[in-house]
């Protein structure tokens, strides 16, 4: 059985292709590349490219998670892994951390302080 998707009004759509023209500007090429790509001066592509290849090869082995709850859990994992990457955070590390806060009974209402960024800051 196929989810049913709401159906757009003209008003809808036009609101859509309105938020898509404004971001349109973002995604002009910068910098110095070939017409028509998208380059930055911080990143080039292939580097991109590399940064992403990981996860493009879990993302197929999450196909054998198990069950959709496995695969949601793989996901959260996954995510919080690439966080400590891009926030220059040792991933072990910050798990071992994290783990360790939990199950000293760090109190839920203060979640916030684990998220990886927050980490990186106090290490």
């Amino acid at each position: 059985m196929s989810p049913e998707f709401p159906r757009l009004t003209p008003k809808d759509a036009k609101a859509a292709l309105a938020y898509t023209t404004d971001l349109l500007p973002l995604l002009r090429p910068q910098g110095t590349g070939a017409p028509g790509t998208v380059f930055s001066k911080s990143r080039s592509t292939p580097t991109v490219e590399r940064s992403i290849r990981p996860i493009t090869l879990t993302r197929k082995n999450a196909l054998f998670a198990g069950s959709d709850g496995g695969a949601q859990h793989w996901a959260v994992i996954a995510s919080l892994i690439e966080t400590c990457k891009l926030s220059a955070v040792d991933p072990q590390a910050y798990l071992a951390h994290v783990i360790t806060q939990i199950v000293q009974g760090h109190p839920q209402s203060r979640i916030d302080e684990l998220l990886p960024w927050v980490y990186a800051r106090t290490v």
